[in-house]
């Protein structure tokens, strides 16, 4: 396979300075062509859901800690900190309508004088 269309372009910034190319995102790419791909090609390759062999990898935060209901084939959970979040926040709330929270220990009083 051939991907000379893919070879980086020399790119400036106004000062002459030569810039590093951008990589190439590879997203949901079945495995052998993703891998094709970041050995052919001059530039960093970053895979979300492509190729370990690509030369970054890239998932999305609230995947990975288990914060959205849909999982893509190639997410990995790792936590899952939706129920936690629900609890603390469902907690908050309660205490803050019940006007437990804030406490005396989270807020600030005056400064008592001082007598000479």
């Amino acid at each position: 396979m051939r991907l000379a269309a893919l070879r980086p372009r020399a790119a400036t910034r106004p000062t002459g300075r030569r810039l590093p190319p951008t990589p190439a995102v590879l997203e949901a790419l079945a495995e052998p062509l993703a891998a094709e791909i970041t050995r052919e090609i001059a530039i960093p390759t970053i895979g979300i859901g492509a190729s370990p062999a690509c030369d970054g990898q890239v998932l999305v935060l609230e995947d990975m800690l288990g914060l959205s209901p849909w999982v893509p084939k190639f997410v990995k959970r790792y936590t899952s900190l939706g129920p936690a979040i629900e609890t603390a926040v469902a907690s908050y709330a309660a205490e803050v309508r019940s006007r437990r929270f804030p406490g005396p220990e989270h807020v600030y009083f005056a400064a008592k004088k001082v007598e000479s």
